[in-house]
């Protein structure tokens, strides 16, 4: 059984996850360790979001810098 992109991200949603925290999150879990830069690219989430959805998910525990 495969699950699509999508699915995980409304999944992910689901539980709390902002669509720009799930994105970013899932582009981490592709590419790791990565710089704000590089996850922005491969998340499609603008650079000037990125570092601040980096610190939201670091403050909730669910990624570590």
């Amino acid at each position: 059984m495969t699950v699509s992109h999508d699915n995980i991200l409304n999944k992910m949603m689901k539980l709390g996850f902002t669509n720009y925290e799930a994105r970013t999150y899932l582009g981490l879990l592709k590419l790791n360790p990565a710089t704000g830069y590089e996850i922005s690219q491969l998340a499609h989430v603008p650079r000037s979001v990125i570092y601040s959805v980096l610190k939201r998910l670091e403050s909730q525990g669910v990624v570590i810098s």
